[in-house]
């Protein structure tokens, strides 16, 4: 009986060896996801502060720094890059943009679903009829 005892203390043992080290293992990646969300929380408040100077810098509400300039001026270039990509997309598309609201439309629209301009001039109201003889 004593060797069964013996095994008995060993797997008890064991086990909670074994539940002690589960119970540190997870401990540490609950610290380790925490660490990561806090860290997504900062790199989302930076961004918003980021988002803030730049609106202050659009809207010359306040006195910035000569490297936050540049780095606000360097933001308008990207801005102006990236609309002209687009719009070399849009264009290899078959696709036009209205005027007055900015939505992509097919080339062969007269008025856009979205506001009702016409496209590709100013909807003077006028309608043209072209009547043909047979």
């Amino acid at each position: 009986m004593d060797f069964f005892e013996n095994v008995k203390r060993a797997v008890s043992d064991t086990a909670q060896t074994v539940s002690k080290a589960s119970g540190e293992v997870a401990d540490k990646v609950k610290t380790k996801y925490s660490i990561y969300d806090m860290n997504g929380d900062i790199k989302r408040l930076l961004g918003e502060i980021g988002l803030e100077i730049y609106q202050s810098y659009k809207n010359d509400e306040a006195e910035l720094s000569e490297s936050i300039l540049e780095k606000c001026r360097e933001l308008d270039e990207k801005n102006a890059q990236i609309e002209a990509a687009e719009a070399k997309l849009v264009s290899k598309k078959g696709v036009l943009v209205c005027d007055n609201c900015g939505e992509k439309i097919s080339k062969n629209m007269t008025f856009c679903p979205k506001c009702g301009s016409k496209i590709g001039g100013e909807d003077d109201g006028s309608v043209t009829i072209t009547v043909t003889e047979e």
